[in-house]
């Protein structure tokens, strides 16, 4: 056991000798979907012409289609230009974050976390039972955050509107042509 006064001179993060636990990434041969991305032909630094390299990563995304996952795999590739010698990396497609879930699913887990009141351990058990997926309540509390966030504005807008309403919780069935 850690004594209080030694926990509080150890730097944040994990400490020396703690296993870390990632999630692996899939086989690419189980995608439903691969999209290879390459980095810009033309070099940043002095335009001279970027040569594809090797593979340098790979990211995967889940998302709901027809009520089933979907995967999908972003190959990244590196290249370096022929003139200059200046390595560069292909980005994510516009819109696509990192992330393992897409919005689809998402969605789904601030479903059942907010409207249902399941526990993060329920969700995952959940998802595990009507997917077949893994998911761990890291996930799950990052996936809440992630909406979260996301709709801050929006209700934060919705919520002012309504303050500065004249008629709040009128029906539609009032209308004048009524």
């Amino acid at each position: 056991m850690v004594k209080e006064e030694d926990k509080s001179k150890r730097k944040r993060g994990a400490q020396p000798g703690h296993v870390g636990k990632s999630r692996h990434l899939l086989p690419s041969d189980v995608m439903d979907r691969i999209i290879p991305c390459y980095p810009p032909e033309d070099c940043s630094s002095c335009g001279g012409n970027v040569k594809v390299g090797k593979l340098r990563q790979r990211n995967q995304r889940i998302s709901l289609v027809n009520h089933r996952p979907f995967f999908t795999e972003y190959q990244l590739y590196g290249g370096q230009c022929q003139s200059c010698k200046q390595r560069s990396r292909a980005s994510l497609p516009e819109g696509i974050t990192l992330g393992l879930l897409d919005a689809s699913f998402l969605a789904v887990i601030a479903t059942l976390t907010d409207k249902y009141h399941l526990s993060k351990a329920m969700v995952t058990s959940l998802i595990y039972d009507f997917y077949g997926l893994n998911l761990s309540v890291g996930t799950v509390y990052n996936s809440e955050h992630i909406v979260s966030n996301a709709i801050a504005a929006p209700a934060n807008s919705i919520g002012k509107a309504i303050q500065k309403a004249f008629h709040v919780n009128l029906d539609d069935d009032l209308s004048p042509n009524n």
